[in-house]
């Protein structure tokens, strides 16, 4: 599997950097693409196993206090716990929003919210090849969406994270914890500064 040409160190005025390089590849060719290895993934389980930190994922700083990043998403879900999607990381916490393949082999909306350990919640199954998925800052409180078309959205998670003076960075994130490796990809991605969304009812 080759993902298309490197990606570019700057998006929307924003520098990127890529996480975990050797887990994986990314790529730019009219979408974003992150190529996840076999064996990647980014969870610290709450049992007391060994942490897995090892998933490829492009970020970026944002120092705004209100802050969305947004974009559509397709993964190409083969073996259990593939995924891909959005993670936001404040200090040592982070969380991360994804399309995964569930233990019941559907693609679910899954979030993970790590604090020390991860809290993973599978919420909605989907059919869709491509789904919205969007992450919501507005200081120290944050909140995952997802929508199918891009105007309904839906709350798939509401949340505080790290502490107000700890540096925020947003990207995208790919994985492939039980299987071969997937290139997952990004498109219609937004970056919108200074906006306050209302977080129950997605608008």
């Amino acid at each position: 599997m080759n993902a298309p040409s490197a990606v570019s160190h700057h998006f929307d005025g924003k520098e990127i950097r890529f996480q975990n390089e050797e887990s994986g590849t990314a790529g730019s060719d009219g979408t974003l693409t992150i190529e996840a290895k076999s064996r990647t993934n980014y969870f610290v389980n709450p049992d007391n196993e060994p942490a897995q930190l090892n998933a490829p994922f492009l970020e970026f700083d944002v120092p705004d206090q209100i802050f969305t990043l947004q974009a559509r998403v397709r993964t190409p879900l083969r073996s259990i716990y593939d995924a891909g999607g959005l993670i936001v990381r404040v200090g040592t916490s982070w969380a991360k929003l994804v399309v995964e393949l569930s233990p019941f082999e559907k693609p679910t909306i899954v979030s993970v919210v790590t604090k020390e350990t991860s809290d993973d919640s599978n919420g909605e199954e989907v059919a869709d090849d491509w789904i919205f998925l969007r992450l919501h800052r507005n200081h120290g409180v944050y909140a995952f969406h997802w929508s199918l078309d891009g105007k309904v959205w839906k709350l798939a998670r509401y949340f505080g994270l790290g502490l107000p003076d700890e540096q925020v960075c947003m990207g995208m994130i790919a994985q492939a914890p039980m299987g071969g490796p997937i290139l997952v990809e990004f498109d219609e991605i937004k970056l919108v500064p200074g906006v306050t969304l209302d977080v129950r009812n997605g608008s």
